[in-house]
């Protein structure tokens, strides 16, 4: 063996330099191509990898990672860095640097880890992969990392939006079952003593059983008009109407309505104006106002047992801007802080024990912040348990330049008017019959707008017309354009249930008077004094 492989190394020697390439050279070379093409196909599927890889020493010097790697960890591949420079700070090195060693004596691990990209301060939830391989004939570690920040913080996400849905589910459920008793409460005593005015009674008595179905029916209205209020807010339909309104007026209004309550309740009331009358005259949407400050008060008067109740207003500058600022203060049961933005969510109440103790639909808080933001301004509260409340709201000063204040005078109506009636529900006509007959008019009755129109052709001596909005065969509304044309000067007011601000704007560009339904003698007093 040994003199052929000295023969063999011989004819090796013997055929020189040229001979040589042209007898091994071609395999060798096929060789090394066939060692590149594998390695750049290695490149390939090492840097197509979703996942970041990184093989490193146990010290976790990083010897190369893939582009995955780089990109994840913002990592320039000719920088040295290690697995410890990545890793959070809230992670313990110590605890790493023994996996690390373990795995190195054959036993692989899989490990939850936060890493943090180079130069930022960006926390990655990861999972590592952690196992040997051989790099150049030397044992080191292969480490697979998949980032689940995004999985984790959309899981976070949907708990989150998990427990509002449940919590919102909660609000509705207790919402319902809330207002079915509040809504039973006052038809029980409307339908009660409904019932009883059949039997013979003594005039106190029956006195007495008016005024319960009347105060019933009016909390019952109430109710329902903030059920409306809180849809019309939900699908942006609320407008505001902005017209010439004293303040000073409004405030002091509010003092006499709600004062009766007070002195049930033996509570101080009392009121402050900051204002001579002339300056209080401002542009604002009085009615919405006028229900922001009566919620208020209303909330200050439930829950306050004894003490009292104060409001009023005084002009400040926010932000540079002159404001007014409104307060409603009270010395009743307060409100503990957690609850000082929650209770302005619609359906909410500071506890759910509320509701049984006070009563009340959970949406007045709601309308009268979206009211307050309606008219450009702001609402908040400060309140401690047992210490009282005081609610305050800004909205923006904007003086009437020139103030004419009208004197109040008589109603003085003519007699023996014509004045039409259209309206399709039996029961709605007798009410306005009632009530019109009072004023010694003369009624005539259309069932549908297209009567309506026939009777103000045929009849010169109709002089007013109280239309309602839905009818059948033809609507109100379309009417009410149809008499314009042939008698542009006949005062027509609208008596309806259409009540939403969106609705009040379009169909009262063509009546002259709006009366929503129900309607009340003075409201219908005060409508037809303009025209008669």
């Amino acid at each position: 063996m040994k003199r052929d492989w000295k023969e063999q190394r011989n004819q090796i020697i013997g055929l020189g330099e040229n001979s040589f390439k042209k007898s091994y050279y071609p395999e060798l070379q096929l060789k090394i191509s066939e060692i590149e093409a594998a390695y750049t196909n290695f490149q390939s599927i090492f840097n197509t990898i979703n996942d970041g890889i990184v093989i490193h020493d146990e010290q976790g010097n990083i010897i190369v990672m893939n582009s995955q790697s780089q990109k994840l960890f913002n990592i320039n591949p000719k920088e040295k860095h290690t697995i410890f420079d990545l890793s959070s700070e809230k992670m313990d090195a110590g605890e790493l640097s023994g996996i690390l060693g373990n795995v190195l004596n054959g036993n692989p691990a899989i490990i939850d880890w936060v890493m943090t990209p180079v130069g930022t301060e960006i926390e990655l939830n990861v999972q590592i992969s952690i196992s040997t391989t051989l790099w150049y004939g030397k044992k080191v570690l292969i480490s697979a990392i998949r980032d689940f920040s995004d999985r984790i913080k959309f899981e976070n996400e949907l708990i989150i939006a998990k427990d509002k849905a449940e919590e919102s589910d909660r609000l509705k459920t207790a919402f319902l079952q809330n207002m079915s008793h509040e809504i039973r409460t006052p038809l029980n005593a409307i339908c009660g003593f409904a019932g009883l005015l059949n039997e013979s009674l003594p005039d106190d008595t029956l006195n007495s059983y008016i005024q319960i179905i009347q105060n019933s029916s009016n909390q019952l209205l109430s109710i329902v008009t903030d059920i409306l209020t809180i849809s019309s807010l939900e699908t942006r339909q609320e407008k505001v109407n902005i017209q010439n309104s004293s303040v000073n007026f409004l405030i002091t209004q509010l003092y006499s309505i709600f004062s009766q309550q007070a002195t049930k309740q033996n509570i101080s009331f009392s009121y402050h104006l900051s204002l001579p009358d002339e300056q209080s005259e401002i542009y604002t949407d009085s009615t919405k106002l006028t229900q922001v400050l009566s919620n208020l008060l209303a909330n200050a008067l439930k829950f306050t047992n004894e003490g009292y109740v104060e409001f009023g207003y005084q002009k400040v500058h926010e932000n540079d801007l002159p404001m007014l600022r409104f307060f409603v203060k009270d010395s009743g049961i307060g409100i503990v802080k957690e609850f000082h933005h929650k209770i302005f969510e619609r359906f909410r109440q500071a506890d759910l024990t509320i509701s049984q103790y006070y009563g009340g639909t959970g949406l007045g808080l709601a309308i009268s912040k979206a009211f307050v933001e309606l008219l450009g301004g702001k609402i908040w509260l400060e309140s401690e348990p047992g210490r009282g409340s005081t609610f305050y709201f800004s909205i923006p000063y904007m003086p009437v330049e020139k103030v004419n204040v009208p004197e109040n005078q008589p109603l003085l109506l003519q007699k023996n008017i014509t004045v039409l009636v259209a309206e399709d529900e039996d029961l709605n006509y007798l009410l306005l019959e009632i009530l019109l007959k009072k004023f010694d008019f003369k009624i005539l009755h259309a069932k549908n707008g297209k009567e309506a129109v026939d009777f103000c052709k045929s009849n010169p001596d109709v002089k007013l017309v109280l239309m309602d909005i839905k009818m059948p065969v033809m609507d109100g509304y379309s009417a009410a354009k149809l008499i314009k044309e042939f008698r542009p000067d006949l005062p027509l007011i609208a008596q309806t249930a259409y009540v939403m601000e969106n609705e009040i704007q379009k169909f009262s560009g063509i009546f002259d008077g709006y009366l929503p339904k129900p309607i009340k003698k003075e409201s219908l007093a005060v409508a037809i004094s303009r025209w008669l």
